[in-house]
C-alpha cells in the first residue's frame, strides 16, 4: 500500500519489469479499494493458496502508459501480460441459496466453455453463495434435529392434557345433552372450548418467546 511505501503524491516510484529498463512514475494519487482482496485474487487457484492480504508493490496505470510499458514483455511471452474483466452481475437470482449458487456457477462454466478455455472465471458471487448455502443446509439439519423432536413433544404432551379431561368433558357434555341441548350446539361449544384454549396459548407461547429473546 502507499502507507508501507511511504508514498504521496507528487512521488516518483520506479517500475522495472523483467527485460525492461526502470521506467520512473509520478504518483498522481492514491486509491482506497474497497474490493481489493477480489481485485488481486488468484483466479482460478484453490482458497487456501489466495495472500493473505493485498500486495504493496500495486500501481494504476493509464491504459496507454500500461500498454507501452508492458509492450517488450509482451512481445517476449504474450502469456506474462494478461487482462482481467471486473463484472457485477445484476440478474435476479432465486431466493434459494442453494438454487442461486448454481445458477452463478452454471452462468461461469457456461462462459469458460464458450470461450473454449480462453477465460479462466473468478467467481466471487458463488463463493459467497457456496458459504450462504452451506449455512442454510446447517440451518435445516438443525431444524430436523431439534424442530422435529420438539414439535413431536408438543403433539404427544397435547394429546396427554386432552385425554386426561376427556372423562370430565364427556361428563359434562352428557350433562348438557341431558338439559337439552342439541348436539351441534354441544359439539358448537367443543370446538370452541378448543379454538379458544389453542389461541390463548399460542398468545401466551409468542409473549413469551419475544420476552425470551430480548
Amino acid at each position: 500500500t502507499a502507507a508501507n511505501l511511504h508514498a504521496a503524491p507528487g512521488d516518483t516510484v520506479t517500475v522495472q519489469l523483467p527485460g525492461t529498463p526502470p521506467a520512473p512514475l509520478t504518483v498522481g494519487g492514491v486509491v482506497d479499494l474497497p474490493q481489493a482482496d477480489s481485485l488481486f485474487q488468484k483466479v482460478g487457484a484453490p482458497p487456501q493458496s489466495q495472500p493473505s492480504a493485498p500486495p504493496d508493490n500495486v500501481v494504476l496505470l493509464p491504459r496507454d502508459l500500461f500498454t507501452r510499458l508492458t509492450a517488450p514483455v509482451a512481445a517476449a511471452d504474450p502469456a506474462a501480460v494478461t487482462a482481467q474483466i471486473h463484472i457485477a452481475r445484476d440478474a435476479p437470482l432465486p431466493a434459494d441459496p442453494a438454487a442461486a449458487y448454481t445458477a452463478v456457477t452454471a452462468a461461469a462454466r457456461n462462459l469458460e466453455v464458450r470461450t473454449s478455455g480462453g477465460v479462466v472465471v473468478g467467481d466471487n458471487l458463488g463463493a459467497a453463495l457456496d458459504a450462504a448455502r452451506k449455512d442454510a443446509l446447517y440451518a435445516q439439519v438443525l431444524f430436523l434435529f431439534l424442530g422435529v423432536p420438539g414439535a413431536v413433544l408438543a403433539a404427544l404432551l397435547t394429546a396427554a392434557v386432552a385425554g386426561a379431561g376427556a372423562d370430565r368433558r364427556r361428563q359434562e357434555q352428557a350433562l348438557l345433552r341431558t338439559r337439552g341441548l342439541p348436539p351441534r350446539r354441544v359439539a358448537a361449544l367443543a370446538s370452541a372450548e378448543a379454538a379458544v384454549v389453542g389461541i390463548t396459548g399460542g398468545l401466551l407461547g409468542i409473549a413469551i418467546a419475544a420476552v425470551a429473546g430480548r
